[in-house]
């Protein structure tokens, strides 16, 4: 199981990193494809586990996990 990444360590490695560095994310092609931070919440379901959040209506806690605040980066 990985380690959860927290915001607070990206800050730290964000300090380290030069004003005019882009912000990517993995392509399908083996490449890169520039990023979309957005800032939402996913449901953890154990584990590595995450759902999308789709809202209470949708998506219940009761069935799909825990709410948690996350940084999304696609």
């Amino acid at each position: 199981m990985r380690k959860p990444f927290t915001v607070k360590q990206l800050r730290e490695l964000i300090a380290k990193a030069p004003d005019n560095a882009v912000v990517v994310t993995s392509a399908f092609d083996r490449g890169y494809t520039f990023a979309r931070p957005e800032l939402t919440t996913a449901l953890h379901t154990g584990g590595d586990g995450m759902a999308e959040d789709f809202g209470e209506d949708t998506t219940p806690e009761s069935e799909y996990g825990k709410r948690i605040p996350v940084l999304l980066i696609a």
